[in-house]
């Protein structure tokens, strides 16, 4: 008598088993096949079970393991791009009152910091980038993150004394330098 051989798969996380019959071995033959049936075992896709999902975080093969707490990063809790802890590094070493002893700085002072330079950096990026599409460019250069700066009013008084390297200068005629209409 013969049995039928039969393939158990667990879904981990579900608590179901999925009974599925083992496919007879055979060779494949392209020809024999429609395009109705299963590619390797010719069997109609209508009678095919759908594919588990094993979607797990931090399952290795073989074996499930509970997802750990990990220790989450500053930036990552802040949801910022800038790295905070960075910032504060360089604010402790820099910063010193006039006795030169180094002030001591609170753990809301660089996440702060890094959230106003990610804004500042990504107004610049943005302004400059447009420039870039209007000048029919792919690349950003000094030039355009100058036209950036000192066309955006802001911006402009926050960098009123940076002077950018290779950035140019601003174009501007004056109106008595045109012609004058005769």
């Amino acid at each position: 008598m013969l049995k039928k051989q039969i393939t158990v798969l667990k879904t981990y996380g579900t608590g179901e088993d999925i009974i599925r019959p083992k496919p007879k071995t055979r060779p494949f033959n392209r020809h024999q096949f429609g395009p109705d049936t299963h590619q390797l075992h010719g069997i109609p896709t209508d009678q095919c079970l759908p594919e588990p999902s094993y979607e797990f975080e931090n399952v290795s093969i073989g074996s499930y393991r509970a997802p750990r707490n990990r220790p989450r990063s500053r930036t990552k809790r802040a949801g910022l791009l800038f790295p905070v802890g960075r910032v504060h590094r360089h604010l402790k070493t820099h910063l010193s009152n006039n006795s030169g002893h180094k002030l001591r700085i609170s753990n809301e002072t660089p996440v702060y910091l890094a959230a106003v330079l990610e804004y500042l950096l990504m107004e610049v990026l943005e302004g400059s980038g447009m420039f870039t599409k209007e000048l029919h460019k792919k690349r950003i250069n000094p030039k355009h993150i100058m036209l950036c700066l000192r066309n955006d009013y802001e911006l402009d008084e926050l960098t009123s004394s940076v002077i950018i390297p290779h950035g140019g200068v601003r174009p501007f005629i004056h109106k008595q330098l045109l012609k004058r209409p005769t």
